[in-house]
């Protein structure tokens, strides 16, 4: 009889070389299955052919003898549909397997239908696998399309005990061989090159659950369980109570180690589920204490006392918060809070005198103040040395009287002295608070004039603040 063997060079060879070491055969059996390049030779032989386009499948002895056996060869070269009965009617197969071998060329645009029966009657799709180097595909009873010139193999483990094949035309050429064994070639286990067994699952990584994939998963005690994971393949966990509920079981906690034995953190209540913290120096607790007592330093925290301590702020006009500071550093009792009438970044409370000289109905620049600064009138005092009734006014800016800006005014005084040399000076003032009183534009100058001329007999003083 015949036999199939598989070898991983290309070029026959005889059992002489095959001694020497080149190459090396195996009979397609249990332990080696069906690979992608098949060799056979004739019992009795010892020289070994390819099975390819060049060496097709052999024929051997007739249909129902033990080893392999050509069933059809109408089925070369085919042009035209065709449907093909692989073994008569009246020598229906008992078990084996059938071996198909199919290439197309001239552009080929072909289809094929294995179909099998029970009856001889009534024929529906049959089950086959693909034979690739990459090992075997699952079984399926789809229409096959050959649209190339590749060579495909096809193998019917159990087929029925009437087949049928049709090949359906649209164009090219089409080549079937078939071969049927009397042993069923059962699939193998698919192994890595060190003859690790490779397991998959019925679907692909992401794929929907097909039928029975291998999971990893556990059991509830009682039945089996997948492990559930989140849409991006995250294992989800899940303790035995929910958030809030009492603890059941053994919960997934976040915890810790004091040493010895492993400890749960604890919160601070069911009203503030906040975590519960204690500090400790050695084995001794620390107490959070309030301050009590004015005049706290340093030496007054002992080793179990944490004091904790405020400051005050305030809003300053650049929108930030500053500290409000006492007055003074201070002992026990309470510091004297620093306050000032005063906006925070002026000069200290300054002063100027001017006196009238000329016509003193004209306007006098009294106070220039510093680039970018604005004055902020704090005093301002008038004294008149002559006889004549008049009034004094003051006021920011360079218009040429008080009313040309009624807006930058600061005060106009009224007044005369006396006949009398002794007698005849007159004195005006007003006085505003810290803080208080007019306040000019940056830059703006203070100014000066009588409603009658006075010469050089008025005299002035002005006490302010830049800012």
């Amino acid at each position: 009889m015949s036999k199939l063997f598989y070898r991983s060079t290309d070029d026959a060879y005889d059992d002489a070389s095959q001694e020497r070491g080149i190459g090396k055969e195996n009979e397609v059996n249990e332990q080696h299955p069906l690979p992608v390049q098949l060799f056979w030779r004739p019992e009795g032989s010892d020289e070994w052919a390819p099975l390819d386009l060049a060496s097709p499948l052999p024929v051997s002895d007739a249909v129902g003898s033990p080893g392999w056996h050509s069933l059809i060869d109408q089925m070369v070269g085919l042009t035209a549909t065709t449907t093909k009965r692989l073994f008569p009617d009246d020598s229906p197969l008992a078990g084996g397997s059938i071996l198909v071998q199919i290439v197309g060329s001239d552009t080929p645009s072909w289809t094929v239908d294995f179909l099998g029966s029970l009856n001889g009657a009534t024929y529906t799709n049959w089950d086959y696998q693909e034979i690739t180097e990459g090992g075997q595909s699952a079984l399926s009873s789809a229409q096959l399309s050959f649209t190339d010139t590749t060579t495909r193999w096809y193998v019917v483990r159990h087929p029925a005990p009437h087949m049928e094949a049709i090949a359906t035309r649209t164009t090219g050429t089409l080549d079937i061989r078939v071969l049927w064994v009397s042993e069923s070639l059962r699939q193998e286990l698919r192994t890595t090159a060190r003859g690790a067994v490779i397991v998959e699952g019925a679907t692909a990584d992401g794929g929907a659950v097909v039928a029975n994939p291998v999971l990893v998963g556990g059991q509830d005690g009682t039945n089996v369980q997948s492990l559930l994971t989140d849409t991006t393949g995250r294992v989800v966990v899940v303790g035995a109570a929910a958030d809030g509920a009492a603890v059941a079981g053994n919960p997934v906690r976040v915890g810790g180690s004091d040493g010895t034995n492993t400890q749960d953190l604890i919160v601070e209540s069911a009203t503030n589920p906040n975590l519960r913290v204690t500090l400790y120096t050695a084995a001794d607790r620390v107490y959070i204490t309030a301050l009590n007592a004015d005049g706290i330093t340093g030496a007054s925290a002992t080793a179990d006392k944490l004091l904790g301590a405020s400051v005050l702020l305030g809003l300053a006009p650049d929108g930030n918060l500053d500290r409000i500071r006492s007055i003074a550093d201070s002992g026990a009792g309470l510091g004297v809070l620093a306050a000032s009438p005063a906006t925070r970044g002026s000069s200290d409370v300054l002063a100027t005198r001017a006196v009238t000289s000329g016509v003193s109905t004209t306007r006098l620049t009294i106070l220039t103040p510093t680039t970018g600064k604005k004055v902020r009138v704090i005093a301002f005092q008038m004294v008149n040395k002559s006889t004549t009734l008049t009034h004094t006014e003051c006021y920011f800016g360079t218009g040429a009287d008080i009313s040309t800006t009624p807006a930058n005014a600061i005060w106009i005084s009224s007044m005369i002295g006396t006949a009398a040399a002794e007698t005849r000076v007159a004195v005006d003032s007003i006085v505003f608070p810290d803080g208080g009183g007019p306040v000019g534009a940056a830059d703006a100058v203070v100014s000066i004039r009588t409603s009658v001329d006075l010469g050089g007999n008025a005299e002035v003083v002005l006490t302010y603040r830049e800012e």
